[in-house]
């Protein structure tokens, strides 16, 4: 949690506490995850709770949270490590309950 919120300090280059849209996807793809723009989109749209096009630092480390999240559930189906798995509907459903939770 500290690491991030120092990390998004860091990106916050006018120092206004909330990183826009080019900061955060610095920030995302620093850490090493590549998304499409229209993944970056939805999920800038997610996380930007007063829908002014930026995220508080708080709304910064909440998304980090989800990639994190979504990158632990991931790796668990993708047993070759290839970036790539393949979802039955059933598991499809379950690992979005877990996104959810």
């Amino acid at each position: 949690w500290y690491q991030r919120r120092v990390h998004g300090q860091q990106m916050d280059r006018d120092r206004s506490g909330n990183l826009n849209a080019a900061e955060v996807h610095q920030a995302i793809t620093t850490s090493g995850y590549q998304l499409s723009q229209p993944t970056f989109q939805s999920l800038m749209q997610k996380f930007d709770r007063k829908r002014m096009g930026q995220l508080s630092l708080d709304g910064y480390i909440e998304l980090c949270c989800f990639l994190g999240s979504a990158c632990n559930i991931f790796s668990s189906y993708d047993i070759h490590r290839t970036g790539s798995c393949m979802f039955t509907f059933d598991q499809f459903i379950y690992v979005s309950a877990l996104m959810h939770a």
